[in-house]
C-alpha cells in the first residue's frame, strides 16, 4: 500500500531527517564526482539541521511537504511551495534506492501536481542537477519543458559551487 501524507513533526521528524541526510549525502557525492567540490561546505548534517525547520514549516495553501509511505515505511519525500501568485515549485523529490524503478517518483509528481492545482497554481517549476539525466528524463516524460534559470541567483555568487548551479536544468509545466 502506498500513501502520501503531509509532513507531521511528531510522526515524521526522525525519518525525515534521516532521509534528508541520505539525500544530502547522495547529492553532495554527485557534485563532488562531477565538479570536484562539496555542495554542502558546512557539512550535510549541519545543512540539514539548518534547513529542516524552514522546509517543514510550509503549510497549505502555500505549499506542502509530502512523505511517501510504502506498506507503512517511509520511502520518499518531496516539497512544493509557492514562488509566485500562480506558480509553485517542486523541491527535493527523493525516493530511497530500494523503492526506485517502481513508478513511485511518477506517483509522487502526480500527487504534487494535484496538490498544486488545489492550491490554485497554474504552473509548476523545478530544477535539477545538470548531471541528473534520470530525473530530467522523468520530468520530460511528465510534460515538463526546459526554461531559463529562475532561481539560485545568490548561489551563483559562490565560486566553489558556481559551476553546479550554472549547469542546473530548469523546467516548467502548465497545469
Amino acid at each position: 500500500m502506498v500513501e502520501f501524507v503531509p509532513y507531521d513533526e511528531a510522526a515524521h521528524k526522525a525519518d525525515y531527517i534521516d532521509m534528508f541526510i541520505e539525500y544530502g549525502k547522495w547529492l553532495d557525492s554527485q557534485v563532488l564526482d562531477h565538479y570536484g567540490v562539496h555542495l554542502f561546505q558546512s557539512g550535510v548534517k549541519e545543512t540539514v539541521d539548518r534547513l529542516v525547520p524552514r522546509f517543514t514549516a510550509i503549510k497549505p495553501p502555500e505549499g506542502i511537504f509530502l512523505i511517501m509511505k510504502v506498506d507503512g515505511k517511509t520511502a520518499g519525500m518531496a516539497r512544493l511551495d509557492r514562488i509566485d501568485e500562480n506558480v509553485g515549485m517542486v523541491h527535493n523529490v527523493y525516493i530511497y534506492p530500494e523503492y526506485r524503478g517502481k513508478g513511485y517518483s511518477t506517483r509522487m509528481m502526480d500527487v504534487l501536481e494535484e496538490k498544486a492545482r488545489g492550491f490554485g497554481y497554474s504552473f509548476l517549476r523545478l530544477d535539477t542537477g545538470g548531471f541528473n539525466v534520470v530525473a530530467q528524463s522523468l520530468y520530460r516524460k511528465l510534460g515538463y519543458v526546459e526554461i531559463e534559470r529562475f532561481t539560485d541567483f545568490d548561489n551563483l555568487k559562490n565560486p566553489v559551487t558556481r559551476q553546479y548551479y550554472l549547469e542546473k536544468i530548469y523546467m516548467e509545466k502548465k497545469l
